[in-house]
């Protein structure tokens, strides 16, 4: 929708984001929606730069040689104030990379202790799995969520995408 539209005048991931966020002022006035995340990047592919900016969202991170490389910047949710402004950074991208891109139902997910998945055990399990192919460590990793989690109920989205660098 609207970040599609927007990232079609600017490829600059924190003027997406602001322009995004402008246009969401109005709409979510006149909904039940109150705000939206969002973690926005690009990645020069010739270059191998990835820049990014963020709005509320969770942090995206990078696994290289088994450390976590956090990608967090600056930037309230999206439709909360007009003037807003997003910070951008970058990373310079290396062979073998992994980026995990998530949503914060997995990390939300309860036992049945009511303990949270948590951002430690996500970071672990993508360490854990690096060496496999992407689609396997995508299933281990849900499946980790799951057997944490007290129900099969799901209270939250729960969204990953992992990338690997060439």
């Amino acid at each position: 929708g609207i970040i599609n539209e927007v990232s079609k005048t600017t490829s600059k991931p924190s003027d997406v984001l602001k322009l995004a966020n402008q246009n969401l002022v109005t709409y979510i006035k006149n909904s039940h929606i109150r705000y939206v995340t969002s973690f926005y990047v690009s990645i020069n592919l010739d270059t191998k730069l990835l820049t990014y900016s963020k709005a509320g969202h969770p942090a995206a991170y990078i696994i290289r040689n088994q450390q976590i490389i956090e990608l967090e910047t600056g930037g309230l949710f999206l439709g909360m104030y007009e003037d807003e402004e997003y910070e951008q950074s970058h990373v310079q991208l290396e062979a073998k990379d992994r980026l995990f891109l998530y949503t914060d139902g997995l990390l939300e997910t309860k036992n049945s202790t009511d303990e949270l998945f948590g951002i430690d055990r996500l970071h672990q399990i993508s360490i854990e799995t690096k060496l496999l192919p992407v689609s396997e460590a995508e299933t281990l990793i849900y499946k980790s969520v799951q057997s944490f989690g007290a129900t099969d109920e799901i209270a939250d989205d729960q969204t990953l995408i992992i990338v690997e660098i060439n």
